[in-house]
């Protein structure tokens, strides 16, 4: 292997991302507890689905905000941009 071998990159824009949220973090810019929403504003007053197996317009109001801490562990409730959350932040993986 040399410095300039190529290697092929997929499904890395997760690792990727954290890595670069872990520097914040060390370097004190970012805070585990900070509020996501000034960074993903998609996330904002999102409702949570009342069940898995509901219609998507039976929702509840999120219980509290989404923190960097649920993106970073995947547990703010893996909604989709126009759907409601999944679960409450922070419950579930």
């Amino acid at each position: 292997m040399r410095r300039d071998t190529n290697f092929r990159m997929a499904s890395t824009s997760k690792p990727v991302s954290v890595a670069a949220a872990m520097v914040l973090l060390d370097e004190c810019r970012l805070r585990l507890d900070d509020l996501v929403e000034p960074w993903l504003p998609e996330l904002a007053n999102r409702q949570v689905l009342k069940r898995l197996d509901g219609p998507l317009d039976e929702t509840v109001p999120r219980r509290r905000p989404i923190m960097v801490r649920d993106v970073l562990t995947s547990t703010f409730g893996l909604g989709m941009d126009t759907l409601p959350l999944m679960y409450q932040p922070g419950e579930r993986w």
